[in-house]
């Protein structure tokens, strides 16, 4: 009997470490879906070239998940990611991603896009005020997203309804 409850407790353990693991990298897949999603409903005023231009500032927080990305179709265009960079890049970028360690630069990079039609995406509660377009948001350990839809419009971007209807806020 103490051997059962040892090995029951022992596989308890383990179980719940890989769930820790498991639930890390569903989150990396999560946020990754995410960004695809908002690419395929997102239009931008020219579309008439070969690559959307997924840029993530700073390190890559979504590991081999975000590589997972390059190739897949966006209407007529495929998906190109770029890490890494710098703020003087981001004008060339069509979707620029802010992990939540970026959130900082947030206001920096809205000054930097103004006037380029760039889709900005962050992971912050207070990111749109900030000047993110989309915000990426962890509730109850579940990812949401709110869309700042005036900001999106002005900078000449559409945003699908569908996208619309799924997100927690639109502002």
């Amino acid at each position: 009997m103490k051997r059962i409850l040892f090995f029951g407790g022992l596989l308890a353990l383990c179980l719940s470490v890989a769930a820790k693991d498991l639930f890390a990298a569903d989150e990396e897949t999560v946020k990754t879906a995410y960004l695809y999603n908002f690419a395929k409903f997102v239009q931008w005023p020219d579309e008439q070239r070969p690559t959307l231009r997924l840029c993530v500032v700073g390190d890559n927080v979504l590991g081999k998940a975000l590589d997972s990305l390059i190739g897949k179709p966006v209407r007529n265009m495929q998906i190109d990611v770029r890490h890494a960079i710098v703020l003087q890049d981001i004008p060339q970028c069509d979707l620029v991603f802010l992990p939540a360690g970026q959130a900082r630069s947030l206001e920096r990079v809205r000054q930097i896009v103004n006037g380029y039609p760039i889709l900005i995406v962050a992971e912050s509660t207070d990111a749109l005020p900030k000047g993110a377009i989309v915000a990426m948001i962890q509730r109850d350990n579940r990812i949401v997203f709110e869309v700042d839809l005036t900001t999106a419009r002005h900078l000449g971007l559409q945003v699908s309804a569908k996208l619309l209807q799924l997100a927690r806020k639109v502002y």
